[in-house]
């Protein structure tokens, strides 16, 4: 992060206070947040169940307040995923069509993969068992 990173507007968190907040929600879990130009990295680890899909949620959302381009949600680290915990994914999907951003999960494990599946969340999700296609497309051209 820039040394003189401008000020956000009133009434909104820097992305290093949400981060900040993120990590300390987590405890058990955890979640990175990293900003490159529009595109925003979330890192999840740990399990993804009932007990915490709606703090799973909460800083999903918190990673969108920022209105990038292109959303990328980093599973690699996550050891279990069930369908509760997959409905955290549900209100972050609503969110980045208003706002017109992609969302890319990359190193989705088979348990993750089968539960997105079951969500119906497949079609919805750009997944990748590996990271993500350069510059965040499919053909790794430029959007």
């Amino acid at each position: 992060m820039p040394e003189h990173s401008p000020a956000p507007p009133h009434g909104h968190r820097s992305l290093w206070e949400t981060a900040r907040g993120a990590l300390h929600r987590l405890r058990g879990r955890t979640a990175r947040t990293a900003r490159a130009s529009e595109h925003v990295m979330v890192r999840l680890s740990g399990e993804i169940t009932a007990k915490n899909a709606e703090s799973v949620s909460k800083d999903l959302l918190d990673a969108l307040a920022t209105h990038p381009r292109v959303l990328e949600v980093d599973l690699q680290r996550v050891t279990y995923m069930n369908s509760d915990g997959g409905q955290a994914f549900l209100s972050m999907l609503r969110q980045a069509r208003l706002h017109g951003t992609r969302i890319i999960v990359t190193h989705t494990s088979t348990n993750a993969s089968i539960t997105f599946q079951r969500l119906g969340l497949t079609q919805l999700l750009d997944i990748h068992e590996e990271g993500a296609p350069e510059n965040g497309t499919p053909d790794g051209q430029s959007p």
